[in-house]
C-alpha cells in the first residue's frame, strides 16, 4: 500500500537557506531565517545531513532525493556549498515510507571536507552529528565503477 503523501511545510521558498557559517576559521555563526524555520515547526523534526569530501555531488544527491532543485550545484573544480545550507521545506517521514502523522524530515546540506583542513571540518560537522538523526556519508570510489 502507497504511503498518504501529505503536504511539505516550511517556506515556499525552494533555495536553500544558510545555516550556519564558520567565519575566519574560528567563529561558527548561526543564521537566525534557518533557525526561525526550525523553531516554528510544531511537530517532530528529524535532520538528515548529507556529508563527504568536497566535490562528490553531495548537493546533487539532496536535490535528487527532493526531486526538485534546492541546494546549489555547480560544475566550477571547486566546492559550492560554503558552511551549512538546509532545505526550507521540511518533508513528511511519510514520503519515505514512514506511517501517516510522524516527523517531519529536513535535509542538511555541509561543505565538503577535506580541502580546507581537519579543524574547520570538525568545526562544521559537529554541531550536526550531534542534532542529526540520519548522517549519510558520501564516498566516491577512487578506482571508478566496477567493471561487473
Amino acid at each position: 500500500m502507497e504511503p498518504e503523501k501529505t503536504e511539505e511545510t516550511g517556506s515556499s521558498s525552494t533555495s536553500a537557506l544558510k545555516w550556519l557559517l564558520l567565519r575566519r576559521e574560528r567563529q561558527l555563526d548561526v543564521l537566525e531565517e534557518a533557525n526561525e524555520l526550525l523553531r516554528a515547526h510544531s511537530g517532530h523534526l528529524n535532520l538528515a545531513m548529507i556529508c563527504g569530501r568536497v566535490r562528490t555531488g553531495k548537493s546533487y544527491l539532496m536535490n535528487s532525493i527532493l526531486g526538485k532543485s534546492c541546494f546549489g550545484v555547480s560544475s566550477e573544480a571547486r566546492g559550492f556549498t560554503k558552511g551549512v545550507d538546509i532545505c526550507p521545506r521540511l518533508i513528511p517521514a511519510a514520503n519515505f515510507g514512514a506511517r501517516p502523522g510522524g516527523p517531519h524530515i529536513a535535509l542538511v546540506d555541509i561543505e565538503g571536507q577535506g580541502d580546507k583542513g581537519l579543524a574547520q571540518d570538525i568545526k562544521l560537522a559537529t554541531p550536526l552529528l550531534l542534532v542529526s538523526k540520519v548522517v549519510l556519508h558520501l564516498e566516491v570510489c577512487p578506482t571508478g565503477p566496477a567493471k561487473e
